[in-house]
């Protein structure tokens, strides 16, 4: 944007930024955002994604895993087909 503007005008607005402080205090706001901003990027970019993908994973293989077997299941699943079946038109 400075490319374009006429050169008087360049310094002026150089001058008003050296003086108003302007890029301090916005130097100042980025760095007390940036860590937070890294974090989240942190937490929510694919690659925070791939490394609790990753940590699923290895929690999966390593913790103990505890089956219990029942026929419920088939119960239910036998009698919404019965169910489903008895209402289709013939």
């Amino acid at each position: 944007m400075l490319r374009v503007l006429p050169q008087a005008c360049k310094e002026t607005l150089l001058h008003h930024l050296d003086q108003s402080n302007t890029v301090n205090t916005v130097l100042d706001l980025l760095q007390a955002l940036l860590p937070s901003l890294s974090d989240n990027y942190q937490k929510e970019s694919p690659l925070g994604s791939t490394a609790k993908a990753q940590t699923a994973l290895e929690q999966l293989k390593t913790h103990p895993k505890n089956v219990e077997t029942t026929d419920q299941l088939m119960v239910r699943v036998v009698v919404w087909g019965i169910c489903q079946f008895s209402q289709s038109p013939r």
